[in-house]
């Protein structure tokens, strides 16, 4: 986390431990909503099995 003297934090990075995803957000409502959205992204991604991953690994790529 980035502060500037006397105003709060600037900006946070999230970065997942997971998968090396990094997203830079300049309000805690956003970094919340970074993380929840990340954390649910995962969640579905575990759900899938190996030929749902491969086809929405091949959609991404285009």
């Amino acid at each position: 986390m980035t502060t500037i003297p006397g105003c709060g934090w600037a900006q946070a990075t999230f970065r997942c431990g997971r998968c090396g995803a990094q997203h830079t957000a300049t309000t805690e409502a956003d970094y919340l909503k970074a993380v929840g959205v990340h954390r649910d992204a995962h969640a579905v991604w575990d759900r899938l099995n190996a030929i749902e991953r491969d086809g929405i690994a091949s959609i991404l790529a285009v």
